[in-house]
């Protein structure tokens, strides 16, 4: 099966090519795709011209392979402006178009992993921990976004014959983490503790929250993609563990052997934060889940990512 990541840059991208490049064949582009910066139309054309550029070269190669395609794209957060959201919308609506208007990718033998949010679509979901079959209700920008794009592409899997799974992620975390996209607690954490900085955290201390390492959540959507029996599917991507934001200070804090400075407050984007948002997946990850990096070494693995940072004067 040839593969293709879109958004292989990125943090949770970069993890899966790496868990592909182990038994598959990963594709890179020679056309990278223009992301726009902001809605202006020459940016916008500029972002069409070359996912169909993208895609084509991509179906060039496939021609009458199975192939997979990993969405993990995307720079929206929770806090992220409904402008900024409706690019992402308006590329993923392009690169739908360009599958359909291709003419050497046979649909039906392809697969769609698209990289969602458990916390953007389960927000204000109740009775948790929450699961596959749980409705789900956001009450973001961000979590109806992430609803629309799933809604996309399900209604072109129906039309196409394109498999499609849908993965809800938890929280993710690891090595290497954007520290500009202002989400990420436990790299954060971890930053502030190094480089002897106060943490602003703007929820109640019980929040609890399910957290996933990149390289395990990589392991599970690469697992998921590739052995899915439906052809559409929800799956959560997450960890078996749920931890409190007290247990993360917590558990931190004995890791890197600093004391944490942290300051409570809120903030607008308070509100969008729930208590509760504890998972539980229905879908059996058995052989995957016990092979999770334990907590310890993976903020282990991250207080060592930022030293360097430190040392070469990238962090901040």
């Amino acid at each position: 099966m040839k593969s293709w990541v879109i958004g292989g840059r990125g943090l949770l991208g970069s993890s899966v090519r790496d868990e592909l490049l182990k038994s598959n064949v990963v594709w890179n582009q020679n056309m990278q795709i223009g992301w726009a910066k902001n809605n202006a139309d020459q940016e916008l054309e500029f972002q069409k011209a070359s996912i169909f550029a993208a895609v084509n070269e991509f179906a060039s190669i496939v021609k009458d392979s199975n192939w997979a395609i990993y969405w993990c794209a995307g720079i929206g957060v929770v806090s992220s402006p409904s402008e900024i959201l409706k690019i992402e919308e308006i590329a993923m609506m392009n690169f739908l178009d360009a599958l359909k208007r291709s003419n050497h990718l046979d649909l039906a033998r392809g697969r769609i992993f698209y990289a969602s949010s458990a916390g953007g679509v389960y927000a204000d979901s109740v009775n948790p921990p929450f699961n596959e079959e749980t409705s789900t209700n956001p009450v973001s920008p961000y979590g109806f976004h992430k609803i629309y794009m799933e809604s996309l592409l399900t209604s072109f899997g129906v039309e196409s014959g394109t498999t499609i799974i849908r993965g809800r992620i938890a929280n993710l975390y690891g090595v290497g983490q954007n520290s500009s996209k202002q989400q990420g607690l436990i790299t954060t954490l971890v930053r502030r503790a190094m480089l002897n900085q106060t943490l602003n955290i703007y929820v109640p201390l019980q929040t609890t929250r399910n957290y996933i390492y990149t390289t395990d959540a990589a392991r599970q959507i690469v697992s998921l993609t590739e052995c899915s029996e439906k052809e559409n599917e929800v799956v959560i991507v997450g960890s078996s563990n749920n931890w409190s934001i007290s247990s993360i200070l917590k558990m931190t804090q004995e890791v890197t052997k600093k004391k944490l400075k942290v300051s409570l407050s809120s903030n607008a984007m308070t509100k969008y934060q729930p208590i509760d948002l504890r998972l539980a997946s229905l879908v059996s990850k058995t052989e995957i889940s016990n092979r999770e990096v334990p907590f310890a070494i993976a903020v282990n693995y991250i207080k060592h990512g930022i030293m360097s940072q430190i040392r070469e004067g990238s962090a901040r």
